[in-house]
C-alpha cells in the first residue's frame, strides 16, 4: 500500500464518552479478536508483554531519569523498567489508573485524555506512547502536549498500527482488527506519520517495523516503531 490513507473521525466523542470504551470490560472481556483485550494481566509477564521488548532499547538511550507512560493502561510496562528511572503514567481510563495504583504504588499515575490536556507539568527524559496515539480525540493537540512536556533532551518513542494488507485480510475475515476496531480513530501508512504526522513537533532519530513483540515479519508488520527527538 503506497498511498495514505487517513480516517479521522469528524465526530470524535468528548472524552468522558471514552469511558464507555475503556472500562473494565475493554481490558477483560473474555473474548478474542474484539475492540479490546480478553485478559489483559496475560502481559503482566514481561516474555508477554507485546512492548517490553523495548525497554534495553530505552536503556540504550536512557539509563535512568523521568519516564511517563502515557496510555499506560495496567501499568506492566512500567513495571519492567528499571528504578533507576522515576515513574510516571497516565491514561484516558480511570479503570486503568485505580488499578495501576493499587498494583505499583510506586507509580505516579493519574487519568487524563492527553489530546485535551498535560496530565503533567514535569518535564521528562523519556515520554513512551505504545499503541495509542490512534486513539486521540485531537491528534496534533496530543503530540503538541507531549513536545511541552519532553525534556530538550529527551526522547520519544512511539509505537502505531500501520495501514497495510495484513489488516484489509483480517477485516476480510470479520474479525476485530485494527483497521475494525471502534477505538481506532486514525489508521494511516508509515509514510504519512514519518513525513506528515510526526514532523511538525519531533525529529525523527531512526524507525523500524514490528510485526508482534518485536518480532518482524516482511509484508505483514503491523507496527512502525518511531524514536523521536523533540524540534527545538
Amino acid at each position: 500500500i503506497n498511498s495514505v490513507l487517513l480516517f479521522n473521525t469528524t465526530m470524535a466523542p468528548e472524552s468522558r464518552h471514552l469511558q464507555k470504551i475503556y472500562g473494565e470490560e475493554y481490558y477483560f472481556s473474555g473474548k478474542a479478536w474484539n475492540d479490546g483485550y480478553e485478559d489483559y494481566n496475560a502481559y503482566a509477564s514481561k516474555s508477554k508483554h507485546p512492548w517490553s521488548f523495548m525497554v534495553p532499547k530505552i536503556l540504550e538511550l536512557k539509563k535512568g531519569g523521568k519516564i511517563l507512560d502515557i496510555g499506560c493502561a495496567l501499568g506492566h510496562f512500567l513495571s519492567f523498567m528499571p528504578s533507576s528511572f522515576e515513574k510516571y503514567g497516565t491514561d484516558v481510563s480511570e479503570f486503568a489508573i485505580e488499578s495501576v495504583k493499587t498494583t505499583f504504588p510506586n507509580v505516579n499515575a493519574v487519568p487524563g485524555d492527553i489530546s485535551a490536556e498535560k496530565p503533567f507539568n514535569e518535564k521528562f527524559d523519556v515520554i513512551t506512547a505504545f499503541d495509542v496515539l490512534e486513539h486521540t480525540l485531537d491528534l496534533r493537540s496530543a503530540l503538541r502536549n507531549i513536545n511541552s512536556m519532553l525534556k530538550d533532551e529527551g526522547v520519544l518513542i512511539v509505537a502505531v498500527p500501520i495501514a497495510s494488507r495484513i489488516h484489509h485480510f483480517f477485516a476480510a475475515l470479520g474479525k476485530s482488527f485494527l483497521t475494525t476496531m471502534d477505538s481506532h480513530l486514525t489508521l494511516t501508512t508509515a509514510k504519512a506519520w514519518r513525513e506528515i504526522i510526526l514532523p511538525e513537533h519531533f525529529d525523527v532519530l531512526y524507525e523500524f517495523s514490528t510485526t508482534w513483540g518485536g518480532r518482524h515479519i516482511p509484508k505483514i508488520d503491523l507496527f512502525q516503531i518511531f524514536i523521536l527527538k523533540k524540534k527545538l
